[in-house]
C-alpha cells in the first residue's frame, strides 16, 4: 500500500467591476467648438495574483482598434483616457486586465459619440 497526495490549484481570472466612461456622451473632434471629444474609462479590478498590465481597447473612427494602459489610482481602481474619437456613434470601450500567472478578464462600457452642437 502507498500514500499518494494530489495537490491542485485553481486559477482566478481577474474580475472587472463597474466599468463606467465619464462622460458617457462626448463630441467628435475635428470642429474646434468642440471641447469634449475625450473620456475617461474607470473600473475597479480584483485577482488572487498581481496584475501585470490592464488596457482598454477602443477605436476613433469604428475600424482600427488602439491600445491605451490604464494607470491605478486607490484600491483596486484603474483609469484610462480614452479619444478622441472621429466618428458620430456608440462605441464599445472593452476593458482586459491580465494578472502575473497569464490569466485575463475582461468587461465592456460604451460610450456615446455625438456630432458637435
Amino acid at each position: 500500500s502507498q500514500e499518494i497526495a494530489v495537490v491542485g490549484t485553481h486559477e482566478d481570472n481577474p474580475i472587472i467591476h463597474n466599468p463606467q466612461a465619464s462622460p458617457a456622451s462626448i463630441q467628435v473632434s475635428g470642429d474646434p467648438e468642440c471641447t469634449n471629444t475625450e473620456t475617461t474609462v474607470t473600473a475597479r479590478i480584483k485577482d488572487t495574483s498581481p496584475l501585470e498590465s490592464v488596457v482598454v481597447q477602443w477605436s476613433p473612427d469604428g475600424g482600427a482598434q488602439r491600445e491605451t494602459q490604464m494607470t491605478p489610482f486607490g484600491e483596486d481602481m484603474f483609469e484610462a483616457v480614452v479619444g478622441p474619437f472621429t466618428v458620430v456613434t456608440t462605441t464599445d470601450l472593452r476593458i482586459v486586465a491580465f494578472d502575473e500567472r497569464g490569466n485575463a478578464g475582461g468587461a465592456t462600457t460604451q460610450v456615446a459619440v455625438v456630432e458637435c452642437p
